[in-house]
């Protein structure tokens, strides 16, 4: 299914800005962060220099529903609980379906840009 995605709004971005980033950036914390939040076949692949996350997962019963849009909410919500400081601008999905395929990059793009990949634990 391709996603078609709508013009983030002034208060996505401030909902974005209220979620809480809790450093620093752990493989192992996203991976229990997502199965937590219903999510399961959990696949990560960094990038060589670490500045893009690949990922593969699936819904579980409780996000079977969710489509588009609506899944950046909780898939920002579970990055950022990982230390992964990630919002609209960097986190993109390129397939959704039975299983959800994305990448994001694995900071804040300013930030990326300017000091290059963040230290990321459990590689």
């Amino acid at each position: 299914m391709k996603v078609k995605l709508k013009p983030v709004t002034s208060a996505e971005f401030a909902w974005q800005a209220r979620q809480p980033v809790h450093p620093p950036a752990s493989l192992p914390r996203l991976r229990a962060a997502l199965r937590a939040a219903d999510f399961s076949h959990v696949g990560l692949r960094l990038d060589g220099d670490h500045e893009s996350l690949a990922f593969s997962i699936r819904r579980g019963p409780s996000l079977r529903r969710t489509e588009g849009d609506q899944l950046l909410r909780p898939l920002i919500r579970v990055f950022r609980s990982a230390g992964f400081n990630v919002g609209f601008e960097e986190l993109a999905l390129h397939q959704v379906g039975a299983t959800i395929t994305g990448m994001t990059l694995t900071g804040a793009l300013a930030e990326v840009a300017v000091n290059g990949a963040p230290k990321i634990e459990g590689t």
